[in-house]
């Protein structure tokens, strides 16, 4: 009978971390799913950029970086990808960010390039692919959202008192989000 009292304690103890470790896990998972579908727009985000570049190039003069750039910058993004197809590290989701940002001033030039260009605005392949790319790119701002909210869920409830005793137990570590 002396042992009912502390076996009850310990058992409340045990279900409390298993509730603490069972959100955490579940915040993570979305946190993760949220990472695949943003994978899967940056993916589809860089194969209308690979087309548009194709069609966007052949109206540039040979001398003129635009084109290049923006295929280097797609093959960057798509090797990062290949990379992390997982949750990514911070330092790699600050890596991703900055290599975003450049790409997206890029595509912002051609972009205008393309709309001062008679030639290039008469191209109605061209027009059609840069459709996709801008509709590709506001599903992307969309999945990005959508992670940031959920590194932004999993990351508070790290913060409560009990999450950090499990957290560390565990491994759970703060995220970062995407700008």
């Amino acid at each position: 009978m002396e042992y009912v009292v502390p076996l009850g304690i310990l058992v409340a103890f045990m279900a409390w971390i298993v509730a603490v470790f069972t959100r955490l896990h579940h915040l993570h998972h979305v946190a993760a799913e949220a990472w695949v579908r943003w994978s899967r727009a940056t993916r589809y985000r860089n194969e209308c950029l690979a087309e548009f570049t194709a069609q966007f190039s052949g109206h540039l003069p040979r001398e003129d970086m635009r084109s290049r750039n923006l295929r280097r910058l797609t093959d960057d993004s798509s090797r990062a990808l290949d990379t992390h197809p997982e949750l990514p590290e911070r330092e790699d989701i600050r890596i991703l960010n900055r290599a975003e940002k450049s790409l997206r001033r890029v595509v912002v030039s051609a972009v205008q390039a393309m709309e001062n260009s008679a030639p290039m605005r008469g191209d109605a392949l061209l027009n059609e692919l840069s459709s996709r790319v801008s509709l590709s790119l506001f599903e992307q701002d969309e999945f990005t959202r959508t992670f940031n909210r959920s590194v932004g869920h999993y990351n508070s409830a790290l913060e409560a008192p009990g999450a950090r005793l499990v957290a560390g137990m565990f491994g759970y570590v703060p995220l970062e989000e995407m700008r």
